[in-house]
């Protein structure tokens, strides 16, 4: 099983996303705010298989609204996920 490379993109900072998709990450986290996100943004994150989670919804399991368990059942995202991961975003 391939271990999830996760870079977190700060917020508010649009320049890394598009990096850290060329390098090949896997998933971005905490995406920007400071501008809106470009066609040429999304279908790179699309044509690369990237998958995203917004701090949305990070914010969301932080306020007992948690989406963990949908993420780990995503089969774009499960078979990227350590036993760890799998076992810890159900919640």
């Amino acid at each position: 099983m391939t271990a999830v490379r996760i870079f977190p993109v700060p917020a508010k900072v649009w320049g890394p996303s598009g990096w850290v998709v060329d390098a090949g990450a896997d998933g971005l986290t905490h995406l920007f705010f400071d501008r809106p996100y470009t066609d040429e943004l999304i279908e790179k994150i699309a044509a690369a298989g990237t998958f995203v989670i917004p701090t949305l919804t990070v914010v969301a399991s932080i306020i007992g609204e948690p989406a963990g368990d949908e993420l780990a059942k995503d089969p774009r995202v499960h078979p990227k996920l350590t036993p760890v991961w799998l076992d810890n975003l159900p919640g």
